[in-house]
């Protein structure tokens, strides 16, 4: 049966539709693709005021009274801090509430080895810095057989960059990077070095969904004067002490790889603040 587009007022548009400043009185489309729901996303944190409070509210709030304890804590607690991780953390939170996923990449020197290939574990190795990826230029593959997550870093943007860098930034990538940038294709990125924070979906699923997800209508297209999103703290709370259980995962991670770089056998543990002592 062939429905009449324009009898029921059913509009027809590009899915590439993302236009903040073309919204009007009508509604026209929901944003469904996962690019264009990152881009919602982040607009409406930066420019509505109750998405903006809750991100940061969380996020910031998440952290409170993090530190190790344990063996060997003043020494962990010295590596991380030049990794600017409480910083690091923040950071991560705002895009695994605000946007759904979080992509973190550890930086690691080795005199040994080129450890952008192998699961260095060498003596002497070290992390140099935490970059938080842009979750629009990773695709995730999952194979049916393993369920073990492949990272893909697609690059288009890589090549627009490029476009603009010295020629010895080029030059300096390893040749299979090279070769993917030349012909366009995405190149898997290492395992062990990236992490992939995923908000409201289940380990399984590839992406994550941003927590202003089930208010996007109504902030977009403005049907409720006073549209108050949900901060009741007990519901809060649970969210937060969710989101320590993923920093926690991957901090430790870390912390055991800076172990075995420095051949420490005994590694602190992590404590985190009670929430409810920072209503």
């Amino acid at each position: 049966m062939k429905v009449d587009l324009v009898k029921y007022q059913i509009p027809q548009v590009s899915p590439e539709f993302f236009s903040p400043g073309g919204v009007g009185q009508t509604p026209w489309q929901i944003p469904t693709n996962r690019i264009e729901l990152y881009r919602w996303s982040r607009y409406l944190i930066e420019n509505n005021a109750y998405a903006h409070q809750m991100i940061d509210t969380l996020s910031e709030t998440a952290i409170y009274g993090f530190h190790l304890q344990g063996y060997n804590a003043e020494w962990f607690t010295r590596e991380l801090n030049g990794l600017q991780i409480e910083n690091k953390m923040v950071d991560i939170l705002k895009e695994y509430f605000g946007v759904g996923d979080c992509f973190t990449l550890l930086n690691i020197d080795c005199p040994l080895c080129s450890s952008d290939s192998n699961e260095c574990s060498h003596q002497g190795a070290h992390f140099s810095a935490i970059n938080i990826l842009a979750p629009q230029n990773i695709e995730v593959v999952c194979p049916d057989t393993t369920h073990q997550m492949i990272f893909m870093r697609t690059t288009n943007e890589l090549r627009k960059m490029l476009m603009t860098e010295p020629k010895e930034t080029y030059e300096q990538m390893p040749e299979e990077i090279r070769n993917c940038v030349r012909q366009n294709k995405p190149f898997q990125l290492n395992p062990r070095y990236v992490h992939h924070f995923k908000y409201g979906v289940s380990e399984f699923q590839s992406y994550g969904q941003s927590i202003l997800r089930p208010y996007i209508e109504d902030l977009i297209y403005h049907k409720s004067k006073n549209i108050v999103i949900n901060l009741e703290k007990e519901i809060q709370q649970i969210r937060m002490e969710w989101a320590r259980v993923k920093l926690t995962t991957w901090l430790v991670k870390i912390i055991d790889s800076l172990a075995v770089f420095n051949n420490i056998s005994e590694t602190p543990n992590i404590w985190w603040g009670d929430l409810r002592k920072n209503d």
